[in-house]
């Protein structure tokens, strides 16, 4: 059953392109893009406190944004 969870501390614009990865149990979300702009937010949640975190910016907005976590990942 789905249910909702904690809502994220930046606001979610009208964006496409958003990517994710799970690091150690915890979920890395970057916003991508809406048709003016680029964003650089990186906010992780963890599921476990219900709870997110801001994580500083991605260096730079990207556009076709695609996220993957590689090494140690365990649950």
């Amino acid at each position: 059953m789905w249910t909702n969870g904690a809502s994220s501390p930046t606001p979610k614009r009208e964006s496409g392109g958003i990517a994710a990865a799970v690091v150690k149990g915890e979920i890395y979300v970057f916003e991508g893009e809406s048709p003016d702009k680029t964003f650089d937010s990186n906010e992780k949640y963890n599921p476990q406190t219900n709870s997110w975190t801001e994580e500083p910016p991605m260096p730079i907005g990207r556009h076709g944004l695609m996220a993957v976590a590689v090494g140690n990942i365990s649950m």
